[in-house]
């Protein structure tokens, strides 16, 4: 179960971590980002559903929720501009500080895994 939790945050980090999560300085038009953006929203959603039936078990409930708070107003911000790429090429810093705080709430999460 422990190897199972650990897996999911892994999935979860490597999303939110990646560049094109939050640099957009290198798409010429929202046709070539919009797919990408849908799809990767789509697949942490889902692992974040997935996390929520561990978070009893490794006493998380309270970080899962606050990670699930902060992607949700990451995809809001990505909203209200997701068809501005100009908009979203100088958002980068501040894309890239919502998600520097999922990664802090993950290695938290981490740590409660192992105490």
């Amino acid at each position: 179960m422990k190897a199972s939790a650990e897996r999911l945050l892994g999935k979860i980090q490597a999303f939110i971590c990646s560049e094109s999560f939050w640099d957009y300085s290198h798409y010429n038009s929202s046709a070539e980002y919009s797919n990408t953006l849908m799809m990767n929203n789509r697949s942490v959603n889902n692992l974040l559903t997935i996390l929520e039936d561990y978070a009893n078990s490794f006493k998380f409930v309270e970080d899962c929720k606050e990670l699930k708070t902060s992607f949700k107003d990451y995809e809001e911000y990505i909203g209200e501009h997701y068809m501005d790429l100009v908009y979203l090429r100088k958002s980068g810093s501040e894309l890239r500080r919502r998600a520097d705080r999922m990664d802090e709430i993950i290695e938290k999460m981490y740590v409660k895994l192992y105490k």
